[in-house]
């Protein structure tokens, strides 16, 4: 959260060689055509002045020698943040749409990254664009998994 939320990118140093260990012992068997990650908003990204998402990607290329694809997904104007919005059902229903790929990726296996999931619903649109732009396979990577309280409490 120091990373996301606190401009602390010393911190994707340190998130980025474990995710890519992670790449490495568990798709050990997949050869990855390209990297990229989960857009932000413009507005998001001046605020910030990062997309931690986008840091984490290119670090994790970089040390695992695959080709990073800069702006390879879109954002579209227009939802509530997710982080606003607890029910899970909502938050699928938030990110319809939402992101859009430009250019085909026929054939290609394609490694997607974000900082955080919750419930998934950013990374099953992106990587639901990426397949209908012609890949493969989506595979995706998280730096954290962050649950729901309630979630936690029932064994979710």
């Amino acid at each position: 959260y120091k990373f996301k939320f606190s401009r602390n990118t010393r911190n994707a140093e340190f998130f980025s060689q474990r995710m890519a260990l992670t790449v490495n012992n568990v798709f050990k068997d997949i050869k990855f055509d390209y990297i990229t990650y989960v857009p932000l908003t413009a507005k998001k990204y001046l605020f910030r002045g990062f997309n931690q998402s986008r840091i984490l990607a290119k670090q994790i290329g970089d040390l695992l020698c695959i080709p990073f694809a800069d702006k390879l997904l879109y954002r579209n104007k227009g939802n509530l943040n997710q982080h606003e919005i607890k029910n899970p059902k909502e938050r699928f229903k938030n990110v319809e749409g939402l992101y859009y790929c430009k250019q085909k990726v026929t054939g290609k296996n394609i490694l997607l990254v974000d900082d955080i999931k919750t419930t998934g619903a950013t990374l099953n649109e992106c990587a639901k664009q990426l397949l209908l732009s012609g890949a493969n396979n989506v595979y995706c990577i998280t730096g954290l998994i962050s649950y729901n309280r309630k979630d936690k409490e029932n064994g979710n």
